[in-house]
């Protein structure tokens, strides 16, 4: 009988790169496919809740979400729906909602997955850090203990309406305060993006190139991966008393005023980079 003829050590090898060699043009082939996949959920999320917005408005005679503490002050920062310090009455466990925890509360959106983009990167704006221990929107949480952070409910979008003809800030040039009804919106700016925070935090990336999934008042969500809007040489007006590029900027742990100013900007950015109102550098 004839012996079986086994692989030679080189025919091995062969295999072994050609292999290899196709494992390194499929891996980042499926890594693109599942961002693509990621970046369409997104989308979905975001009109979803555009969809909530205007039902919402619809039920509150045009309001917009609520933003407004129980001091009458307004809440500033763009991803907040609940804070511990903020029942709706004193030494009450039910707190008041705010921005995309009206959608939550009014069961307009019912499953809080929705405001968070499945791309996010950092910890405190993912749907798990806010669910330990359960029901989702209730305080105090567990990763806000052991991260040192606020006892704060975030979402994993940015809400930052603007109206039509808002009142500027004399210094930066940015509103004072949020749109308040619906039908006064901005229809070219956006309501609501991806998260903002720096462009290492982005969602979206591919191949170092920017992306963002933005929510505008007609209803329609845009994908904005233009490179003018994510330019370096975009900055804040000088009264808002950060240089460097408007996208270096970090929003965390500003003031109102600062905070405003990053957003409406980066918001301004996303819809038109070549709008007359943005700084750039010669």
């Amino acid at each position: 009988m004839k012996k079986k003829k086994g692989f030679t050590l080189v025919e091995l090898l062969v295999v072994i790169s050609i292999i290899a060699m196709l494992m390194s043009i499929l891996i980042p082939s499926l890594g693109r496919a599942r961002e693509l996949a990621r970046r369409s959920v997104c989308g979905n999320q975001l009109r979803q809740i555009n969809v909530g917005i205007a039902s919402y408005a619809m039920r509150n005679n045009g309001s917009m979400l609520n933003v407004t503490r129980t001091d009458k002050s307004e809440e500033f920062h763009p991803f907040a729906a609940y804070r511990i310090e903020d029942p709706i009455n004193p030494g009450d466990t039910k707190l008041l909602a705010y921005r995309f925890g009206c959608l939550y509360d009014n069961r307009i959106i019912e499953d809080p997955k929705v405001f968070y983009c499945p791309s996010n990167k950092d910890a405190d704006r993912q749907y798990a850090s806010y669910i330990n221990p359960e029901p989702w929107g209730s305080l105090p949480q567990e990763y806000n203990t052991a991260a040192g952070k606020n006892q704060w409910v975030r979402v994993g979008y940015e809400y930052f309406p603007v109206e039509r003809n808002f009142k500027r800030s004399p210094f930066t040039g940015a509103p004072e305060a949020l749109a308040t009804n619906f039908d006064r919106l901005d229809a070219y700016l956006p309501i609501a993006t991806d998260v903002l925070r720096t462009k290492g935090s982005m969602s979206h990336m591919n191949r170092g190139t920017c992306g963002v999934n933005a929510a505008y008042p007609d209803g329609s969500v845009a994908f904005c991966n233009n490179q003018d809007t994510f330019s370096d040489n975009l900055r804040l007006p000088p009264g808002v008393g950060l240089p460097g590029a408007l996208w270096d900027a970090d929003p965390s742990e500003k003031k109102k005023t600062v905070i405003y100013s990053i957003y409406y900007y980066r918001f301004l950015a996303i819809s038109n980079p070549f709008d007359s109102s943005l700084n750039r550098s010669r």
